[in-house]
């Protein structure tokens, strides 16, 4: 996996990845169109956070890459990659949960499992 250097992107299976945990300044894209949703990405070396129509939905501490990012009505499944172990936070828009956990260290990717309401 590789960092989203256009920070967002949707993918042909309906999925959107975003991230990129490579770059030493804060970049930011707003107004990003998918699904009938809007996203805005902060993403640099030190953090990436990702918002769903002004709400948060996911953030990392570091800075990470996401790919397959899908969130439904009942699930939220990903993969994440970054530099080190990393701890990051994802809310559920439709159950209202929040889940925060490790990231396993650098150089391995992490494929997070569906989370189910």
């Amino acid at each position: 996996m590789a960092v989203i250097s256009e920070l967002i992107r949707s993918e042909a299976d309906g999925t959107i990845s975003f991230g990129d945990y490579t770059l030493a300044d804060k970049k930011k894209l707003e107004d990003f169109k998918h699904d009938g949703d809007l996203y805005k990405v902060k993403t640099f070396s030190d953090i990436t956070k990702l918002e769903r129509n002004g709400m948060f939905v996911y953030e990392s501490v570091p800075g990470t890459a996401v790919e397959k990012f899908n969130c439904t009505s009942d699930s939220v499944s990903f993969t994440v990659e970054g530099k080190g172990d990393a701890m990051k936070g994802l809310v559920h828009r439709h159950a209202g949960h929040c889940k925060a956990d490790d990231l396993r260290p650098a150089g391995q990717r992490h494929e997070h499992p569906p989370f189910h309401r």
